[in-house]
């Protein structure tokens, strides 16, 4: 005897849709099978909770014209910038203005056409409009950090995007721009993107990523590296042997080494890379904080 097969929800799906082609009933929409993301727009409580589910929800409802930009259209290019409850940043036509709504960034921008490609009934904004949106939103180093990381994963070039954001006039251009000239893909990480732009503001300068020789030999490789002072910026989550080994080189090796910890707050590892850039305090125990049982005699 033939089985009956019984109608699936996709992931996402409009409710009003989904009760108007029998998949659920209105009563059923409300049970804990189904998440609700945004009025009239539902997951399955079995779909992974992404921020690329979150956009596809946006994109349910958002005019066509609109334009998924910023962190939302990075990580969905493969840059992790959004996590599954951030708001997505959407791009939209003067002429199809949306109604302010929970969990959306809306902002009001003519897009060209080269500037984005079709994604799912919407636009997704090109590498570099989305960093262009990114580096001119505030605050500015996360900007500058976001930036870094789409560059340190390939999604353009410094040079494309300096082409693409200099002749720029348009709404947040001149903080684009100031942001720009700050980036730096060498970094590996936010904290240490955020962290060099904290210091380049206060007209300090040091190499992300520098590799630290003596006698021609590499030693360690540093978060920042001030290479004249030979000071060191090293940024450590876990005290392990490996950590403590390449600071022990550093300090034989007469670099001034300032450790910044999870829970170090940026006006305490500003005032400590100071005072080692300008030679105000020699390297002593305390600079080492909870790792001075580790620091060379």
């Amino acid at each position: 005897m033939p089985t009956t097969r019984m109608p699936t929800t996709p992931p996402v799906f409009r409710g009003s849709e989904a009760v108007a082609d029998g998949l659920v009933t209105a009563n059923e929409l409300r049970s804990p099978r189904f998440v609700r993301l945004f009025r009239n727009v539902y997951a399955t409580r079995w779909a992974p909770r992404t921020h690329e589910l979150r956009c596809r929800a946006v994109a349910l409802f958002a005019h066509p014209a609109s334009v998924i930009t910023g962190a939302s259209a990075a990580t969905l290019r493969g840059v992790p910038l959004a996590g599954p409850d951030d708001p997505v940043d959407l791009l939209v036509p003067l002429t199809n203005r949306l109604c302010p709504v929970d969990g959306l960034t809306v902002r009001i921008a003519k897009v060209a056409e080269a500037d984005s490609t079709p994604w799912h009934g919407v636009r997704l904004a090109s590498p570099e409009r989305l960093l262009h949106d990114l580096l001119r939103t505030p605050p500015l180093p996360a900007a500058v950090s976001a930036a870094d990381a789409c560059l340190r994963a390939g999604l353009t070039t410094v040079a494309e995007l300096h082409r693409y954001v200099k002749p720029r006039s348009d709404h947040g251009s001149v903080h684009a721009r100031r942001a720009l000239d700050l980036v730096d893909p060498r970094a590996a990480s936010p904290r240490e993107s955020e962290l060099r732009v904290l210091l380049n503001l206060e007209g300090l300068y040091p190499t992300p990523r520098l590799v630290v020789h003596e006698r021609e030999r590499p030693i360690a490789t540093v978060a920042l590296g001030f290479e004249r002072e030979r000071v060191a910026v090293v940024l450590v989550d876990e005290p392990t042997d490996d950590v403590r080994h390449r600071l022990n080189l550093l300090t034989m090796a007469d670099w001034q080494v300032v450790i910044v910890v999870p829970g170090t707050t940026a006006a305490e590892a500003l005032a400590r890379i100071h005072r080692a850039v300008r030679h105000t305090s020699p390297t002593a125990p305390a600079a080492w904080g909870r790792y001075a049982r580790s620091a060379p005699s």
